[in-house]
């Protein structure tokens, strides 16, 4: 499972460090990506995670980095994606299902017990896990949550 992250940053005086069970590179384009790579995926529920964390206001690497290898953060079928993974592609925290602000919420996810979370989930059907955000200037995005039968790229 390969999670790449572009990040606005381009400063690398702290980089980020190793995670078990991953290996990490970091490429130069117009803005700094760091590839996390799992080295195996492991059976086991999933933990409340977001695959890395952002680059600080003060333009360094933030130290909180947090990724989980383990079978259930990857989808077979989208709408049955059981996982905790709470926030986009772009890093934004994923709004409760329950909450109708910042957004509207629209569709909300079937099982009970995911309404009060914010975890991704795709009730739509879409293809793939997927929130309302936090953030009011963006309504929705997919999440990073790659599927589970192929080595996927998140960008």
């Amino acid at each position: 499972m390969f999670i790449s992250i572009g990040f606005a940053c381009g400063v690398l005086e702290s980089p980020p460090s190793e995670l078990p069970n991953t290996t990490w590179a970091v490429s130069f384009t117009h803005v700094v990506v760091v590839t996390f790579q799992c080295l195996s995926v492991t059976l086991g529920k999933s933990v409340e995670h977001c695959p890395v964390s952002s680059c600080r206001s003060d333009d360094q690497w933030s130290t909180k980095y947090n990724i989980s290898c383990t079978s259930e953060d990857c989808y077979t079928k989208s709408t049955e994606y059981d996982g905790k993974v709470h926030c986009t592609v772009s890093g934004i925290t994923c709004q409760h299902w329950n909450k109708d602000e910042p957004q509207k919420v629209n569709y909300r996810p079937t099982d009970h017990k995911d309404l009060a979370s914010n975890y991704c989930r795709d009730p739509t059907s879409t293809g793939r896990p997927w929130c309302y955000t936090t953030d009011p200037d963006v309504s929705w995005e997919f999440c990073p949550v790659p599927h589970c039968s192929v080595l996927a790229v998140i960008l």
